[in-house]
């Protein structure tokens, strides 16, 4: 370009610049979370801050500021659990930005500037992957029941530019999942893939065989969003019977997208069986904070203690005030450091894992997988003690694929604050009235159909309460009624079932098992009894 040339696009640069959301310098947003954590600032701003600055250095000393000193320490800390804090849309969506800036500085400067665990993130998004080709709920999530919106493609092409290992293999099966030809395999983003797809680097559509020699079945993600996702294989195809169960851990709040929900725990066996039953539509409603990102959504535990506010608002005005039961209330603005985080603990803390371990150990598909966690944190002081164990069990059974066993003890600051143990479904479950067995049903009839066998052993049948909030009741919290933006889709119309002992007790144990089974097959193949 000639030197006027030159000029007016700096100039033009600039005035778009002032334009964007983190404004111009780009100090008006966090860049660690939120839109800031996005194409804003690791994309357009740093290509353009590289691309002028031998005529004017000083954008790149904004951006490189930003990206130096504020984003890679967080992401470092952060990214030591490969689970994004997001969600399943969000925490696929910004982990796409984040590579695109530590590539451009790699092939700028031939330097690592992003710790190497970025590379991690987008696999514990494949584990949250269902045999139905849709994922998991969990965090704000925009796809809901439909067809996966994870920007694996671009994601793991990102990957393969930045490590030049298999990740073009897992873009390809990916997007071949999805029901694209081969020759559509990066057509989400064809600008990116003329710049980075090197055909020197070969991919193919990987089989289930073939995915299960890069991948274990079982995916711990460490402390800091802690998880353990467990699965008995890797088959996408019609008729399955792979079993796919999601736990979430202790860790810590990062707040914006993500949820109340440390313990929560999703079922998928032909379908969605035990869910998170939110709806991500309009961010910041009173149906988007009172029940989509609250606890009340989720399969965990509920302690309503009658003096809890969960919102400052509700102080201000108590006919606002909803009790649900649930956990401490998720940040809307998260921490900017981990400095920040460890000088603040109550604060940012939301439970902590104790154990987690597979056996034979260091194996691709264990036999079992066994996870603890230790969750009072994650609730006011009306807890005092509460931990969740659990055991997924792999009985490799064509009938019976797998168990689930989880025992769940706590204790309350008050024996008259009432516990609920909770778990939602899409379609209403039946229940044996004599022995309190509840049995789920899958949730995408596809002529193949999957029970999940819930049969609580403590407390006894006769010691609890079950109730039923089912035909769109299932928003109900607590006598308050919200409308769910898409009263279309499957979670609008699911149910949540809430077990309570029927004592006071400031201490109670709930010890619960999972079978997953075929319909026409006995339950009582599997005897279950403790003693």
């Amino acid at each position: 370009m000639k030197e006027d040339e030159q000029k007016l696009f700096i100039t033009k640069f600039e005035s778009l610049a002032r334009d964007m959301q983190i404004g111009w310098p780009p100090f008006k947003q966090a860049v660690t979370y939120g839109h800031g954590n996005e194409a804003q600032l690791l994309k357009d701003l740093l290509s353009m801050s590289i691309a002028i600055y031998d005529e004017d250095p000083t954008p790149y000393k904004y951006t490189s500021y930003r990206v130096f000193k504020e984003l890679t320490p967080m992401k470092r800390f952060e990214y030591q659990s490969p689970r994004h804090s997001q969600g399943t849309s969000y925490g696929g969506y910004r982990p796409k930005y984040d590579l695109m800036a530590a590539l451009l500085l790699k092939k700028m400067s031939d330097k690592d500037v992003f710790d190497k665990n970025i590379l991690d993130v987008y696999k514990s998004l494949w584990y949250l992957r269902l045999t139905n080709k849709s994922v998991f709920n969990y965090g704000d999530n925009r796809s809901q029941n439909l067809t996966s919106n994870l920007y694996y493609g671009i994601l793991s092409l990102l990957h393969t530019a930045y490590s030049n290992d298999y990740d073009k293999n897992l873009a390809k099966f990916s997007q071949s999942d999805m029901a694209l030809t081969k020759e559509k395999i990066f057509e989400d983003d064809t600008v990116l893939t003329l710049l980075l797809n090197d055909p020197k680097t070969k991919g193919k559509v990987l089989t289930k065989d073939e995915i299960s020699v890069l991948l274990p079945l079982t995916s711990f993600t460490g402390k800091v969003t802690g998880s353990m996702i467990a699965r008995t294989g890797w088959d996408f195809s019609d008729g399955t019977n792979d079993v796919v169960v999601d736990i979430k851990g202790g860790g810590y709040s990062f707040g914006n997208h993500q949820h109340a929900d440390a313990g929560s725990f999703q079922i998928s066996y032909k379908g969605k069986q035990i869910v998170d039953l939110g709806q991500y539509h309009y961010y910041g409603t009173l149906y988007d904070r009172k029940f989509n990102k609250r606890s009340i959504a989720h399969s965990m535990m509920l302690v309503v203690d009658p003096t809890e506010y969960t919102s400052k608002e509700c102080v201000d005005d108590p006919r606002k005030c909803i009790r649900d039961g649930g956990q401490k209330k998720a940040l809307r603005k998260p921490p900017k450091s981990e400095k920040e985080i460890k000088d603040n603990l109550q604060k940012y803390k939301r439970g902590e894992v104790i154990s987690e371990s597979t056996a034979p150990e260091n194996v691709f598909a264990p036999d079992f997988s066994y996870y603890a966690l230790d969750l009072a944190s994650a609730y006011s002081k009306k807890i005092s003690t509460y931990r969740k164990k659990s055991v997924f069990i792999n009985l490799k059974d064509k009938d019976i694929p797998a168990v689930l066993i989880m025992l769940d003890t706590i204790q309350t600051s008050d024996e008259t604050f009432k516990k609920y143990w909770q778990i939602n479904t899409l379609n209403k479950p039946t229940i044996d009235s004599s022995t309190g067995i509840i049995t789920t049903h899958n949730s995408i009839n596809r002529g193949d159909e999957g029970n999940v066998v819930v049969n609580m052993l403590k407390p006894s049948v006769d010691e609890r309460k079950t109730t039923l909030f089912s035909e769109g009741n299932s928003t109900n919290v607590f006598g308050t009624q919200y409308t769910p933006p898409r009263p279309d889709m499957p979670e609008a119309n699911g149910t949540r079932i809430m077990i309570s002992p029927l004592g006071d007790n400031d201490y109670d144990e709930f010890l619960t098992a999972f079978t997953m089974k075929k319909p026409d097959i006995d339950p009582d193949k599997l005897p279950i009894s403790y003693t």
